[in-house]
């Protein structure tokens, strides 16, 4: 810790207290028999290098990859992240955005992820047998009470539709593929 013998004013180096990262130059007054602020140095920092913060260390100044600010996506889900401290990027992190919905990170690049996308086919699939047989079944017991013959159509077309499902499931458990064109659900009459 240096003490200043004579009072005046010095040029320093602004830093930020927690971090370390340079904030600029500045003058400040010393008292003889006192020490600088704690957020600054008489040390000049370097040039700072494109991509790279300036930071205030032990031994002076060193340049730390700074990518604050900027969008990445992780690997393992495709989800974008923003960075919000210094250094470098993980491994788990690329700038490359998936292509895809359903995206599968191949290594290099993204692909698509065809048993994630022909799961969630199946599952909506599913839900919509389950929607459409509840709907079937409280038409039918609405027809029972009273005859119409509207409702014997709108049963028929819930039938057709419940075919569809089961068809389109079938053909996706023999040939996954992506994307598959869902049958449309009758109007609810």
């Amino acid at each position: 810790m240096k003490f200043f013998a004579e009072s005046g004013f010095i040029d320093v180096y602004y830093f930020n207290e927690e971090t370390g990262v340079y904030l600029g130059k500045g003058k400040e007054h010393v008292v003889a028999g006192t020490t600088l602020p704690p957020d600054c140095t008489e040390t000049k920092p370097p040039r700072r290098l494109a991509g790279h913060a300036v930071v205030k260390c032990a031994e002076g100044w060193t340049q730390v990859e700074d990518h604050r600010g900027k969008y990445f996506y992780r690997k393992n889900d495709g989800k974008r992240v923003m960075i919000r401290g210094l250094g470098s990027v993980p491994d788990s992190l690329t700038l490359k955005r998936p292509r895809f919905r359903y995206s599968i990170w191949l290594g290099d690049d993204w692909g698509r992820d065809i048993p994630r996308y022909v799961q969630d086919t199946h599952d909506y699939i599913n839900q919509e047998l389950h929607r459409s047989s509840i709907s079937v079944r409280g038409m039918t017991i609405r027809n029972r009470k009273r005859s119409s013959p509207k409702l014997s159509i709108s049963i028929e077309e819930w039938e057709l539709y419940q075919y569809a499902l089961v068809k389109l499931q079938d053909s996706l458990h023999k040939n996954p593929r992506y994307p598959v064109k869902l049958p449309k659900a009758p109007l609810v009459s």
